[in-house]
C-alpha cells in the first residue's frame, strides 16, 4: 500500500512540457505549473499601436528554444512587454531544447518595454535591444556565439549586475549611437578576434569588468565620437 501511494504522488507532481510558437496578442502569464516551455517557433509579442500585450513569466519556469526559433517583444509600432522577474533563489531561464547548438536570439523592438531579472538567459544566437524601455538586472548572459553579445541600437537600458559570457567573433557588447547605463557585473568574450564593448553613444559604465583574449588590433573598450562617463573599477 505505501508503494502504491508514493507512486501515485509521485506521477501527480511530474509537470509535462508546454510547447508554444507564434504571436501573443493579449495578456498572458507563463506559470511555474507549466514549466518548461517549448518555443517552436519563433515567439512574437505585441498588442496594438496604444495598448501593450504583456508576457509575464513566473519565478523558475524554463523556456526551451527549437533551433531556429527566436522571441521578439513589440512589432513595429504595435506594442509589447516582457516582465520575467525571477528571484535570487527561483531564476527564471531561456535556452535551447537540443543538446547542443543556438537558437535564434532575443530583440526587443523599439516599442518593446522590458522588466528582466534574476535570469539566465544562453545558447541565443543574439541579444538585440532597440527599446528605450528595457531593465536587465542579476542576469547572466551566456554562450552567446553570434556577430555579437548584445547589440544596443538608438537606446538607453538600464544593465545592473549583467555578466556576459560571450565567443563572438565581433563583439560583446556593441552600442550604435546608444547610451546604457551599466552598473556591476562583467563580459568576457573568449574569441580570439573579438571585442569587448564597441561603438558608438554615451554610456555611463560604473564597477565594470571587461576580458578579451589579448591579441593586435582589438579593443575591451571602444567608443567613437562618444561622451562616456566611468567611475570605479572598468576594464
Amino acid at each position: 500500500m505505501f508503494s502504491l501511494i508514493s507512486l501515485f504522488c509521485t506521477v501527480s507532481q511530474a509537470s509535462a512540457d508546454t510547447s508554444i510558437g507564434g504571436a501573443i496578442t493579449t495578456n498572458t502569464t507563463w506559470t511555474l505549473a507549466n514549466s518548461p516551455y517549448i518555443v517552436t517557433s519563433t515567439m512574437q509579442v505585441y498588442g496594438t499601436a496604444t495598448t501593450p500585450a504583456t508576457l509575464t513569466i513566473e519565478p523558475g519556469v524554463t523556456v526551451k528554444f527549437a533551433s531556429g526559433a527566436g522571441f521578439q517583444i513589440g512589432s513595429g509600432a504595435n506594442k509589447g512587454a516582457l516582465v520575467a522577474n525571477g528571484t535570487s533563489t527561483n531564476r527564471i531561464t531561456f535556452t535551447r531544447n537540443a543538446a547542443n547548438g543556438n537558437w535564434s536570439n532575443i530583440n526587443f523592438q523599439t516599442s518593446a518595454t522590458a522588466a528582466i531579472e534574476y535570469t539566465d538567459i544562453q545558447y541565443s544566437s543574439d541579444v538585440y535591444i532597440y527599446s528605450t524601455s528595457t531593465t536587465i538586472k542579476n542576469t547572466t548572459i551566456k554562450d552567446i556565439v553570434g556577430s555579437y553579445g548584445i547589440y544596443l541600437s538608438s537606446t538607453n537600458p538600464v544593465l545592473e549586475n549583467v555578466t556576459i559570457t560571450t565567443n563572438t567573433t565581433s563583439y560583446g557588447m556593441f552600442l550604435s549611437t546608444a547610451s546604457p547605463v551599466i552598473t556591476g557585473g562583467s563580459l568576457t568574450n573568449t574569441s580570439t578576434t573579438g571585442n569587448g564593448i564597441y561603438g558608438s553613444g554615451s554610456p555611463v559604465i560604473s564597477n565594470y569588468n571587461i576580458s578579451i583574449v589579448n591579441s593586435a588590433a582589438k579593443y575591451g573598450l571602444y567608443l567613437s565620437g562618444a561622451s562616456t562617463a566611468l567611475s570605479g573599477p572598468v576594464l
